[in-house]
């Protein structure tokens, strides 16, 4: 087991590794660009080759990519959806620049489509984007904490879209134990934690 810290892209992706190092992490986690907004700047060439060598010399691995929180695979609104889905693709191919072998993801908020709606709109966009962006990045889906129509807060419906894919080697799981406390996953016992993770597991 890694231990490791989410860690500030302010500056430069180079001090993500310096930072990292000061807080002993043999893991990291980062944003590759601002998470409250769409736009952003291109990844210089030069600038992510000195960033994978200072990160295979420091031995951090694996690195993690979040995307942005604005994407919602499960929107109802075009527009939106398809900018999330594109939103999607360009994290897998920065991902890739940094040499990070993931990149987490929310699976969305419903609105006011009716559940199979929204799960179909979700697995079309991972699908779409996969497909798009055919490199070696595994994509996590995080578990929510339920809150108003967020998708995914039970682990079985992380399941039910998993479940669509036959290359699995793409997809992964991401546990978020702050979400799934929040979404009525007694973590306060070692009992309750077994029952969660065997849940999980299945």
């Amino acid at each position: 087991m890694r231990f490791g810290f989410h860690v500030s892209i302010s500056g430069s992706m180079i001090k993500t590794v310096e930072r990292a190092e000061e807080r002993k992490c043999e893991t990291a986690q980062i944003f590759s660009r601002n998470p409250r907004g769409w736009s952003f700047n291109e990844l210089p060439a030069e600038e992510m080759r000195t960033f994978r060598n200072e990160l295979h010399r420091s031995g951090i691995s694996p690195l993690i990519v979040h995307l942005p929180y604005l994407p919602n695979l499960a929107a109802g609104d075009t527009d939106l959806y398809e900018r999330s889905v594109e939103s999607l693709e360009e994290d897998l191919r920065r991902a890739e620049m940094l040499s990070a072998a993931c990149v987490v993801m929310h699976p969305g908020r419903r609105g006011g489509l009716s559940i199979k709606e929204a799960f179909d709109k979700v697995i079309e966009g991972i699908d779409k984007a996969l497909r798009t962006v055919n490199n070696g990045v595994k994509l996590l889906l995080e578990n929510t904490a339920g809150q108003g129509s967020e998708m995914c807060h039970r682990f079985s419906d992380l399941a039910v879209i998993m479940r669509q894919f036959k290359r699995q080697n793409r997809l992964g799981v991401c546990l978020d134990t702050a979400h799934a406390f929040a979404a009525g996953y007694d973590l306060s016992q070692k009992r309750r934690v077994d029952e969660a993770l065997d849940e999980f597991e299945s």
